[in-house]
């Protein structure tokens, strides 16, 4: 289901990103299997925000869910 998701939105042309205080093997494998190149693990509340920023700057505007 995710991965379908993930699909419909690069089919639009949104970059999705994944965000997460999870160890990095696990975020990688579920970032692989969604196809998502852009992830980051083990962030802190603080960094998850900046990254949000990060994207703003990056590309206009920032969604999460």
């Amino acid at each position: 289901e995710a991965a379908r998701l993930v699909a419909a939105l690069q089919a639009r042309g949104l970059a999705v990103a994944l965000l997460s205080g999870d160890n990095p093997e696990k975020v990688r494998a579920f970032a692989e299997a969604c196809g998502i190149a852009d992830w980051r693990a083990s962030l802190a509340p603080e960094a998850k925000r900046a990254a949000a920023q990060e994207y703003r700057r990056r590309y206009g505007r920032c969604s999460a869910c």
